[in-house]
């Protein structure tokens, strides 16, 4: 797996392998996403996987890593439950939950912070209404 930002490549636009990658994913409409990840070969689908994690840590593509990465571990859910290729890919895994779960615990604190923003609001304009 590069280093994001190593390799730059006029091909890429310039831009380093998985932020290009990300740029092409994002262009796919989401009713295509899944029959694109349909025809990844396995072990492209395992380096996506790798890329999934890199953009997670990176907090870039918002959502898409996690759509991506969900569709790419039931797509391919037998191989991933089988010994070899738990034994093989369990780090990777360990990591892609890692990340998801850090991703969703931000998801939640800003959408805890919100809510509590909207019913201090609602508390507001209640107490304005009231008021003569």
């Amino acid at each position: 797996l590069p280093v994001i930002g190593q390799i730059e490549n006029p091909l890429f636009l310039g831009l380093s392998i998985p932020s290009y990658l990300l740029r092409a994913l994002e262009r796919v409409r989401p009713s295509d996403l899944e029959q694109t990840l349909i025809l990844l070969p396995l072990d492209m689908a395992i380096e996506l996987l790798q890329y999934c994690v890199e953009w997670l840590k990176m907090r870039v593509g918002r959502d898409l890593p996690i759509k991506t990465a969900v569709f790419v571990l039931k797509l391919h859910h037998n191989y991933f439950t089988s010994k070899g290729g738990m034994d093989g890919h369990a780090t990777l895994l360990e990591a892609l939950w890692a990340e998801v779960e850090a991703y969703n615990s931000r998801e939640k604190d800003i959408l805890g912070f919100n809510l509590s923003a909207m019913k201090f609001l609602k508390d507001q304009a209640k107490a304005e209404t009231i008021t003569f």
